[in-house]
């Protein structure tokens, strides 16, 4: 394939660290079956610091041009529709299957925010939900056709995948350590060129608190909430940033679209 075409994309299939298929001669890049599994365990309340170790390991582990082309992937094929692992099977009651959806949408947030290529599976982004094959390949449901796709979730899909769109750094940026991490809640931040990006979540039921070192790519710089809610405050070299119960957010610096 590169012989006949240099600058193809190879993905490999792998659901383990693949480091040993990115020495230059096999692949460029694999469907992301590490985090997957470390984004669905924490958005269903495992420990934050557990996800933060898997981001370490495959940030460490892969050449950096392997980590910001990997294919992030929540749902496939494959295994159990993400919306059905986080509490939302078929026959969910009403209250579980909102609950689920929430869950869903704080991991679409952790999903659409690291490096790497985010990828849907179809039918994600309107509650689509079903255990593993068959019922993870069932039919989008049409509205057209006595479907009913949840055009609320659709929207929050697609306002997250438009901002990545937009801000260079949140497709481009460079992932550094961790802010802040606490069993429930972690902050990230990426950096690209002058800009710098935060990104906060929390898999708990109350409110989450955390102060930590303010990055030196922000002083003296200005920002406001790109998407979610919550507070951001800046007091001499430290920050304090407010996390809502179950949910998440993203605070950027600069209006930078390229």
């Amino acid at each position: 394939m590169k012989q006949t075409q240099p600058d193809a994309v190879t993905i490999a299939e792998t659901w383990f660290d693949a480091s040993k298929y990115f020495l230059g001669d096999t692949f460029d890049a694999t469907m992301n079956y590490v985090m997957r599994n470390a984004i669905l365990d924490f958005a269903n309340g495992s420990d934050a610091r557990k996800l933060i170790a898997n981001l370490e390991h495959l940030r460490e582990a892969y050449p950096p041009q392997a980590f910001h082309a990997l294919m992030n992937l929540l749902s496939s094929h494959d295994q159990a529709r993400a919306l059905h692992v986080l509490g939302g099977p078929l026959d969910a009651a009403p209250e579980a299957m909102q609950k689920a959806k929430q869950r869903l949408l704080l991991a679409t947030l952790v999903q659409m925010s690291l490096p790497g290529s985010p990828t849907i599976y179809y039918g994600d982004e309107v509650g689509m939900t079903g255990g593993d094959d068959p019922y993870n390949r069932m039919t989008y449901p049409w509205a057209d056709l006595g479907g009913q796709p949840d055009r609320a979730l659709r929207s929050e899909f697609k306002a997250l995948l438009q901002l990545r769109k937009d801000k260079a750094v949140l497709r481009r940026g460079v992932l550094s350590a961790p802010l802040a991490s606490t069993p429930s809640s972690a902050v990230l931040a990426r950096h690209w060129g002058k800009d710098t990006v935060l990104i906060a979540f929390n898999n708990s039921a109350q409110t989450q608190t955390l102060t930590f070192k303010m990055p030196s790519a922000l002083k003296g710089q200005q920002g406001k909430l790109w998407w979610g809610t919550g507070e951001v405050q800046t007091r001499g070299q430290e920050m304090t940033v407010s996390i809502e119960p179950l949910s998440g957010w993203i605070w950027g610096t600069s209006p930078q679209t390229r």
